[in-house]
């Protein structure tokens, strides 16, 4: 395993040999690569597994020079992104101020998902410089939850939150000998109320890691990226998951007042859109809000940095 890893993380990282990957696949077949340069933003390997976000900037045989975006993931996780992103292009093309990056292809032997370089900022630099979440931003990213709670969802969608990340990171500690028992204590109530919830609720398209750095303010449109967590679901999820990046993200660089009024300013445009939180809808976001802090919370304790 450890050689098989190895080897298709250099194949990707290597320009050489990720120009010849690219020059084998049916994506380019119309227009050859003649050359290709890596810049590697983030990337993780060890023995069992890695992961690789990188830039691609293709120049092809016809003159043309292209920038991708590569997000590669030995568990295979960036099919379904792929496949998530071809929806929501699909849905949102030719939309006002709402964009999702153009999905160039997959290439299957290297779980590599292949996108539109969208030059911009991330929500979480823009946050950051201007000290807070301005109203502006808010109404836009509302914009886009309301938005996406209305796509379509026909296909192979998966339904409710996925709750693997969490448990794998408890399962971490407790090799570790970590005592985790109180998070799991308030883990497992938090889960026994979200899936008794789901049977019942009617059911929108969800992000899944709805968060500053998954949202891209490029010429005045927002664009929205990283799907690989999206399925069926409570649309507080998402309000939850972006509250709980806004009150826990260290990057942002927001003091306590910052983070509180930036949380506000959020929820008033969100209930501007969709109406007051009633008393069950608050119990909801709590609960959700509840399980995001222990989620970023484990995830820390394992790797020693947020999610």
């Amino acid at each position: 395993m450890s050689k098989e890893i190895d080897e298709k993380f250099e194949s990707l990282t290597d320009a050489k040999k990720a120009l010849r990957i690219f020059g084998q696949s049916e994506i380019f077949a119309g227009n050859p690569i003649q050359e290709i340069k890596i810049s590697i933003f983030k990337s993780y390997k060890d023995e069992r597994s890695f992961s690789l976000v990188a830039l691609y900037s293709a120049f092809f045989e016809s003159g043309e020079h292209k920038d991708m975006v590569g997000l590669a993931n030995s568990d295979g996780v960036k099919k379904y992104a792929w496949q998530m992103a071809k929806l929501l292009f699909e849905g949102f093309e030719g939309g006002s101020s709402l964009a999702v990056p153009r999905p160039i292809g997959y290439l299957k032997s290297y779980d590599l998902f292949l996108r539109e370089h969208i030059p911009g900022q991330t929500m979480a630099e823009i946050i950051k410089r201007e000290e807070g979440l301005k109203k502006n931003y808010a109404d836009q990213i509302v914009d886009w939850l309301v938005a996406l709670q209305k796509v379509s969802a026909a296909g192979n969608i998966k339904q409710g939150i996925d709750f693997k990340k969490l448990e794998n990171n408890l399962a971490i500690l407790k090799q570790r000998s970590s005592d985790v028992s109180a998070i799991e204590q308030k883990y497992i109530a938090i889960k026994d109320k979200i899936e008794a919830w789901s049977k019942n609720q009617e059911s929108v398209f969800v992000h899944g890691d709805f968060n500053p750095f998954n949202m891209i303010v490029a010429d005045g449109k927002l664009t929205l990226i990283d799907f690989e967590n999206a399925h069926l679901g409570d649309p507080l999820t998402d309000v939850a998951n972006f509250i709980s990046h806004l009150t826990t993200l260290p990057d942002l660089e927001l003091n306590p007042q910052q983070r509180q009024s930036s949380c506000d300013i959020f929820i008033k445009s969100y209930e501007q859109k969709n109406g007051r939180l009633g008393a069950q809808m608050q119990e909801k976001m709590e609960t959700y809000l509840a399980y995001f802090n222990l989620l970023f919370q484990a995830h820390i304790l394992v790797w020693g940095k947020t999610v």
